[in-house]
């Protein structure tokens, strides 16, 4: 999503430029026709518009931006490095692309925020992901798997990308809000589905009244208003009875100097921000695994053999998360081929240096992790589904900025060992009992907020 704003935010400059600037695209039209023409090349084909981009230009290319400093983006690993870590206290995520992003996650969630506020709701958050709490959330995890993987019938086609997401959304509302959210999982669906395209489409340059996409947005933004403010009165009026998740934490949180308790939109804020992201990136990550596992018979028996092994007839435990190194081997390939997160998006606070290039304070700045994953001067072969890529040494060998689908600096993912734990446990203890085989033609990429299949991914569970 962060890289529409390359199309919606990018304008024919005022006059030319001085400063010395990486290659790349000319000037546009600024007729609105032109304008909507440019956008919906890149809605359609966002991955061949800028790997076009790349080709043409090099790792770097440059957006010029009417009365701004122009967009920057990047591909090459030490160049992203750069921005998310070495430089990262010169960037903020101010971005141009946070805009229609804070219409839905609000403004003081951690992924929209910046500075003393990020830094004090992080504190809140971070108890949440401590390594006792996770132990007990892996029970849960895998609890709610066996449940769903009894559900399959052998030979009965799925569509496995609804299937993951009901899974890990229920995952996500037991472990951080203590909420069985069964009942909720169409409305959610329904709305999730509704964002990714409304987001996307809320950048098009058409009158709002035109934009049918942005007032299904603002729908769904209300029907998990909705859901999310029946969480917190449920648990208002229930009292906190001894419970120590992420809703509690955050009910019970205080102001050190002040003693000011939250308010109801910054807990809103913080919800709606770990409901989304903490199932839709997990959902969609074991999705496109399971498809490229389906696709190369000889890796899927590598991993039935490394399961046989540690596993046996049993499903795993808490435990054994440590030995399911092959597992998670797997996992991270499927995140390298398929990130669910495929760009990031910063905004440079004050004048930085990233490799050659000078950027002025006020430059918005886009990482291409997707051709990052896919550079095959990093990556031999790199459309190859290839876990061997991610075993230890091979993974340490990595040039820093190569593999990076949870971030990397102080704006890592909080969740990202929770998505890591998740996704090994959830993979093993499916394809433990299940093979689950293709129907037909790869699916087409859906790229919006995150990468999932488009029209879903039908899939056939087969009994081992």
């Amino acid at each position: 999503m962060e890289a529409i704003q390359e199309t919606a935010a990018a304008a024919p400059k005022a006059e030319p430029s001085t400063r010395r600037v990486p290659p790349g695209p000319p000037t546009r039209g600024a007729s609105v026709f032109s304008r909507i023409r440019y956008g919906l090349n890149f809605f359609f084909d966002p991955f061949g518009f800028v790997g076009g981009r790349f080709e043409s230009y090099g790792d770097t290319y440059f957006v010029a931006a009417e009365n701004q400093p122009g967009l920057y983006v990047f591909r090459k690993p030490e160049d992203v490095w750069a921005v998310l870590v070495t430089e990262a206290k010169k960037f903020r995520k101010t971005h141009s692309a946070f805009r229609e992003l804070g219409q839905v996650l609000g403004e003081s969630g951690l992924l929209t925020t910046d500075g003393d506020t990020w830094r004090k709701h992080r504190r809140i958050v971070q108890p949440a992901f401590s390594p006792k709490r996770m132990s007990e959330y892996a029970e849960v995890m895998i609890e709610e798997t066996v449940r769903e993987a009894r559900s399959w019938e052998h030979g009965k086609r799925i569509d496995l990308a609804d299937a993951m997401m009901e899974l890990t959304l229920r995952i996500v509302a037991r472990t951080l809000f203590g909420h069985d959210a069964s009942g909720d999982v169409d409305a959610v669906r329904d709305a999730m589905r509704t964002l990714q395209d409304g987001l996307v489409g809320a950048q098009l340059p058409i009158p709002r009244w035109m934009n049918i996409g942005l007032q299904r947005q603002e729908r769904a933004v209300a029907t998990l208003d909705a859901l999310i403010a029946r969480m917190i009165e449920t648990r208002r009026r229930q009292g906190g009875n001894g419970q120590v998740d992420l809703l509690q934490r955050l009910l019970d949180a205080r102001d050190p100097e002040t003693g000011a308790e939250l308010t109801d939109t910054e807990i809103r804020d913080h919800l709606v921000t770990f409901f989304l992201a903490g199932h839709e990136t997990t959902s969609n990550a074991l999705t496109w695994t399971f498809h490229l596992l389906g696709e190369n018979p000889a890796q899927r028996a590598r991993l039935e053999a490394h399961l046989d092994e540690v596993l046996g007839d049993r499903d795993p435990t808490p435990e054994d998360f440590p030995n399911l190194g092959f597992a998670t081997q797997v996992l991270e390939e499927g995140m390298r081929l398929r990130p669910p997160v495929f760009v990031m998006a910063r905004q440079a606070a004050e004048a930085v240096t990233i490799g050659e290039w000078e950027l002025p304070a006020g430059s918005e700045v886009v990482l291409w992790l997707w051709h990052t994953h896919h550079d095959s001067r990093i990556y031999p072969d790199p459309e190859r589904f290839d876990p061997d890529r991610f075993a230890p040494d091979a993974k340490a060998a990595l040039p820093k900025g190569a593999y990076l689908p949870f971030g990397q600096g102080p704006r890592t993912c909080i969740g990202k060992h929770f998505a890591l734990m998740e996704g090994t446990l959830l993979l093993a203890t499916i394809a433990r009992r299940w093979r689950l085989e293709p129907t037909g033609a790869a699916p087409k990429l859906h790229a919006r907020v995150t990468l999932s299949p488009k029209n879903g991914l039908p899939m056939i569970p087969k009994k081992r």
